[in-house]
């Protein structure tokens, strides 16, 4: 309000200030393999709480494993009232897959049968019974013998692996 000096009539003006709500999720990395970590962060939103849902909590730095791709969304709620504000992020989550076959699987004593294994995609395979890492592995076993194939993601992450049976 204003009084003018020496009279006359007060005048009166009038401010309206918006503020936006901004918020920006994201997660380091973004790419990984099963049973590995990603950390979600966020900025904006300084005058606010942040919570993120999928039962992460609030705040940011948020440490999480997911097993699957999964998209996390945090929201924003400003102190005071406002208009809350969300941004979603995507962990996208590499499984360890690998399967074991023998070719033939039933063999008589004396002959051959060939080891491989499909899967294993940005890993490295490593048979059991010393035979060593790679495909297409040859063996002649003299009795009933189980192989199995372990694959471990590059990078870390769970590994997987697969048996084949040769009788």
């Amino acid at each position: 309000t204003c009084t003018p000096n020496g009279g006359g009539s007060p005048c009166n003006s009038t401010v309206i200030i918006t503020v936006n709500c901004t918020l920006t999720a994201s997660a380091t990395p973004n790419n990984i393999n099963a049973g590995q970590s990603s950390t979600l962060t966020y900025t904006g939103c300084p005058v606010g709480t942040v919570s993120w849902d999928n039962s992460v909590g609030s705040g940011n730095n948020q440490v999480v494993s997911p097993a699957t791709t999964t998209t996390y969304t945090a929201t924003c709620t400003p102190n005071g009232g406002g208009a809350p504000c969300t941004s979603s992020v995507t962990v996208n989550v590499t499984s360890c897959t690998v399967t074991a076959s023998a070719s033939p699987a039933s063999i008589n004593a004396g002959q051959n049968s060939t080891l491989s294994y499909t899967g294993c995609t940005g890993g490295t395979a490593n048979w059991d019974n010393g035979l060593g890492s790679g495909n297409n592995k040859t063996v002649a076993p003299t009795t009933t013998t189980t192989y199995t194939v372990t694959c471990t993601p590059n990078g870390g992450g769970s590994p997987c692996n697969s048996t084949v049976i040769i009788t």
